[in-house]
């Protein structure tokens, strides 16, 4: 390593090109970082959740929840099963083993899916067969938006439709979800005069409804990339194939269809959870992003630049539309305070280290710290890591401790040059003595985060981006510190020197009456410094107790009276 800082301070040329590459690099590909709120992770669970209104918890774990769990133990690859059974409604969480393929884990879901479709004893009277779905992480919602107006629903629900659409061609929105959506659906309207007239019950016009609306699993066909699951479909979907269902027939081959009983009219869905903004319905919708690829603050400027030209566009004076829940607005205060406490960071260093070293010295200590973290963000650009606020946390909590070591080795760099030593010697001498216990220094925070990286579950998977940008950012500003610091001392040193000649002036320490021993500063610290270490020493035995006493104050203070 000595080699290294020996070359490094030679070669100021090449040092200085590295670090220009550093700074002009990093700020480019910093621009291109993805923004997201959360890190994306894939998450092992599957859940499958039925519906079965009117049925109590114990049937609903007897005749659902139960016959479920059993197919499901013949699946391979899943590591625990949970469920819950309560009124009408059964919800059972399945782990996938972790240390499964992703392709091996996709395997799972689909077997899982046909687990479902052949379960032989659930009951008959299911509203709608189980719904699995393996949870995903990677789609994360950005922000929630409300479309309302004195409108019927109807055409409410028309324009929800267009702007869904709109939204979901938008380059960085994967999904526009719409929650609580009342579904369009058909109602069929009986003549009680017609039933009496052919003889036909209301009980027999829903059997053969319920008969050519069906959904029914298919079995499954392998082919070279995986296994498909094959449902059959028929469905009704408009108002013609319903009126045309054949509900009664005779042996003359006359029959009765739903039209020679009713009428078919559009509706809607019952008002299950009800949206209100203002105390006014509305619609309410969820864009989703691609955390993979997308951009939330990108998307989120996007999503609001096309709702003004779909307003405008709509030219209807009722519409209100407004954004809320937006998570681009975290993103982007959680940079606006990393942006200003690097550069008030920089300023308070900079402010501080003039008081004690050289101007020269002082500037290229407070280097250190933006070098460190461009440097540290081009490498976690690189290495796939996005700005999300997680990794901004990470980042403001251990900015202040990017120059800690620089103000080391700086430090003892300027008390060599003090002490009368060549520039070259007070360079090599004042890195090298500390270079070891800086090390130890920055190593010792690594360690005190490394364990955050060994968390299992779901937790550690997002939590461990805290500990990677941490360790990340210290070894930078550790390379920094020992190897580009170095050889932007020696060249101010250097400068320094030749400045002196030309002004006539040796003594290193003459313009440095704050620090030199001579100085008023320098002489006020050393004697009250003194004065309280002789008395610390002196009653050593009870400052210890002092200090225990303290720490368990402070626990007591933090079990007691803080609140999480």
């Amino acid at each position: 390593m000595l080699r290294i800082i020996k070359f490094t301070a030679k070669n100021g040329l090449i040092v200085n090109v590295l670090t220009l590459m550093i700074l002009i690099g990093g700020i480019f590909k910093v621009a291109q970082m993805r923004r997201e709120a959360f890190p994306a992770i894939k998450v092992d669970y599957i859940w499958v959740i039925t519906q079965y209104p009117g049925a109590g918890p114990r049937e609903v774990e007897r005749y659902v929840t139960d016959p479920l769990e059993r197919e499901f133990d013949t699946v391979d690859g899943i590591k625990r099963i949970d469920s819950s059974s309560m009124e009408g409604l059964s919800k059972i969480t399945i782990e996938i083993d972790p240390d499964l393929t992703e392709l091996e884990k996709d395997r799972v879901v689909t077997e899982v899916q046909r687990a479902v479709d052949q379960a032989p004893d659930l009951p008959d009277d299911l509203p709608d067969p189980p719904m699995v779905h393996r949870l995903d992480s990677a789609k994360n919602p950005i922000v929630d938006i409300t479309i309302g107006g004195d409108l019927p629903y109807a055409e409410l629900h028309a324009i929800g439709e267009r702007y869904q659409e709109r939204i979901e061609n938008l380059p960085d929105v994967d999904e526009l979800v719409w929650r609580a959506e009342r579904e369009p659906e058909f109602h069929v309207r009986l003549d009680p005069h017609a039933l009496e007239r052919y003889q036909v019950g209301s009980d027999q016009v829903v059997a053969a409804l319920a008969a050519q609306n069906v959904n029914l699993p298919g079995g499954s066909y392998e082919t070279d990339h995986g296994e498909l699951l094959l449902r059959s479909v028929g469905e009704l979907r408009t108002p013609d194939d319903i009126a045309d269902v054949v509900v009664a027939s005779n042996l003359a081959g006359q029959v009765v269809r739903v039209r020679d009983l009713g009428t078919v009219v559009p509706a809607f869905s019952d008002e299950t959870i009800r949206v209100r903004a203002n105390g006014k319905p509305v619609l309410l919708f969820s864009a989703m992003i691609d955390a993979t690829d997308g951009d939330i603050i990108r998307a989120v400027q996007q999503i609001r630049a096309e709702t003004d030209r779909f307003l405008k566009e709509e030219s209807d004076s009722r519409l209100e539309v407004t954004f809320i829940n937006d998570m681009s607005e975290q993103v982007r205060d959680r940079l606006t305070v990393l942006g200003s406490n690097g550069l008030i960071g920089i300023a308070l260093v900079v402010i501080v280290l003039l008081l004690f070293l050289s101007k020269g010295i002082a500037i290229i200590t407070a280097l250190g710290m933006p070098v460190a973290l461009v440097g540290a963000l081009l490498v976690m650009a690189y290495s796939g890591v996005t700005l999300n606020l997680i990794t901004m946390f990470a980042m403001i909590l251990v900015i202040g401790m990017l120059v800690d070591d620089a103000i080391i080795v700086a430090e003892n760099i300027w008390h060599h040059y003090e002490q009368g030593e060549s520039p070259w010697d007070a360079t090599l001498k004042g890195t090298t003595e500390v270079m070891w216990p800086v090390v130890a220094t920055v190593t010792t925070t690594i360690a005190a985060f490394s364990p955050m990286l060994m968390v299992s579950g779901i937790f550690g998977k997002f939590i461990r981006w805290m500990p990677i940008t941490v360790i990340i950012m210290l070894t930078l500003s550790l390379l920094e510190a020992l190897f580009i610091l170095p050889s932007h001392g020696y060249d101010m040193l250097k400068l320094r020197e030749w400045w002196h000649r030309r002004r006539g002036r040796s003594a290193p320490s003459d313009e440095l009456p704050v620090t030199g021993e001579s100085g008023r500063m320098h002489r006020f610290f050393v004697r009250h410094y003194e004065r309280l270490l002789a008395r610390i020493i002196q009653f050593r035995y009870l400052f210890v107790v002092f200090i225990f006493g303290v720490l368990g104050f402070s626990l007591w203070w933090a079990e007691t009276q803080m609140r999480l």
